[in-house]
């Protein structure tokens, strides 16, 4: 699959996936399929058991997540969000638990951090962009201005589902909260953890575009033939598939070689998954003619969550910061 090479446990894992998502649209509600997903053992396959998680292998998580994405971006995007905060938080979460890590340091967020004499931190501002999941989730915000993750149950305000973008919208949080920092929290490896998963979202949606698209022009006929026998639309194809499976390969690659991959190569794997995700759905949208740019149409949705996700996953943030960690070790 891909040119990845699978193991009988990661083969057998893709079958359960595809037959259990097989149905799910894009107008499923995410909490309840992620219920449904944690009844079958199948939701956060990475985190630890004692953790109330799966235990499964970075790479077999993000196989998971990268299946699941095929079918329902926005439901995979939730679950590499429920993997990566069990992970900061180190404790069990409910059964198909939603949960939002956001990154202070991103363009989207507008903190004001003020210590108490107690050690407790006073949270007040704005999140511009809370990707949309069907219920208010656990909110983490890493690095607040002051080390540590915050954790916040109560003090924030959703508000109401933005139908701007793809992955199912977006919502904008409102903070005024006191809350505990937990100066021990690993927010490093969250953020790497994250971006993995987003990385395998990205790859996900790709791979879903290439066979939509692979599919029609391989049915709809157009000057005597289907289109994929014309050699400019066989050849846009190709070389989609093979920027998709490099993508792919890449990213599990790099989840496969120990030790955990540093922030910067994570970083970089993000960058990398989520541009060519865009590239190959306007790939995708192309090869459907004028009925890729349709609602109606699969190809459309799929474009506007690859370039939903770049955001949502902050992609360019990450880019960013880690173009500004290598120069400041020139």
């Amino acid at each position: 699959m891909n040119g990845l090479e699978l193991s009988d446990e990661q083969r057998a894992l893709v079958e359960v996936l595809d037959a259990v998502t097989n149905g799910l649209d894009d107008d499923l509600d995410v909490s309840e399929a992620a219920a449904e997903l944690a009844a079958r053992g199948l939701w956060a396959l990475g985190t630890p058991e004692a953790l109330g998680g799966g235990g499964a292998s970075r790479a077999t998580a993000l196989l998971a997540v990268q299946r699941i994405a095929r079918v329902s971006p926005p439901l995979a995007l939730a679950c590499a969000h429920a993997d990566a905060a069990a992970h900061l938080l180190a404790r069990p979460l409910p059964d198909g638990a939603l949960a939002a890590l956001v990154d202070a340091r991103s363009s989207t967020v507008h903190l004001d951090a003020r210590t108490h004499e107690n050690g407790r931190v006073r949270l007040t501002g704005t999140i511009d962009r809370i990707e949309a999941t069907g219920a208010d989730p656990l909110l983490v915000v890493l690095d607040p201005t002051v080390p540590g993750a915050a954790v916040l149950a109560a003090g924030v305000t959703y508000g109401p589902l933005q139908h701007t973008t793809g992955l199912k919208g977006r919502r904008r949080a409102t903070l005024d909260a006191d809350c505990d920092l937990d100066p021990a929290a690993d927010t490093a490896t969250a953020r790497t953890r994250l971006r993995l998963g987003c990385a395998a979202v990205a790859c996900g949606i790709a791979e879903a575009a290439v066979d939509l698209a692979v599919g029609y022009a391989g049915e709809r006929e157009q000057f005597g033939d289907v289109l994929l026998a014309l050699p400019p639309v066989r050849a846009a194809l190709a070389e989609a598939r093979l920027r998709q499976r490099r993508a792919t390969q890449a990213l599990f690659a790099l989840a496969a070689a120990p030790p955990d991959p540093d922030p910067d190569a994570a970083a970089e794997a993000l960058r990398g998954a989520t541009q060519s995700a865009i590239e190959v759905t306007t790939a995708a949208v192309q090869a459907h003619g004028g009925y890729g740019y349709l609602r109606e149409y699969r190809a459309e949705r799929l474009l506007r969550d690859a370039i939903s996700l770049r955001a949502a996953s902050g992609a360019l943030d990450a880019a960013r910061h880690a173009a500004d960690s290598l120069g400041g070790h020139r």
